[in-house]
């Protein structure tokens, strides 16, 4: 929220080519898809804690599915945002090739 509003209020001189309330939404949307990994965490340390005072091995297992579903999201996100990167890269090197051909044409 601090980009979205104090950030704007800041920078008089907007030398940016976008508007600093663009980092802000960027930044809520990392932490909406965060939201659930974490969640998975908080379950898993409760559970745990449960499953060690009462020595129930049902709440342990139930803990390290919890700590498993974590992992998995975390994997998950890590193999989405690696395959973007690539996508990106190539994109770039596409377009950049096109504009390099470009140039060479016109010469």
């Amino acid at each position: 929220m601090v980009f979205i509003i104090v950030l704007p209020m800041m920078n008089e001189q907007n030398n940016m080519p976008f508007p600093p309330a663009l980092l802000g939404f960027i930044y809520l949307i990392f932490s909406a898809i965060y939201i659930l990994p974490v969640l998975f965490l908080m379950r898993f340390s409760s559970i745990l804690r449960k499953a060690i005072n009462s020595t129930d091995e049902n709440l342990m297992g139930l803990a390290l599915k919890n700590l498993a579903l974590h992992f998995r999201t975390v994997g998950i996100i890590t193999i989405v945002v690696i395959s973007l990167y690539v996508m990106i890269i190539i994109g770039m090197l596409v377009l950049g090739m096109g504009m390099y051909a470009g140039n060479l044409i016109g010469a």
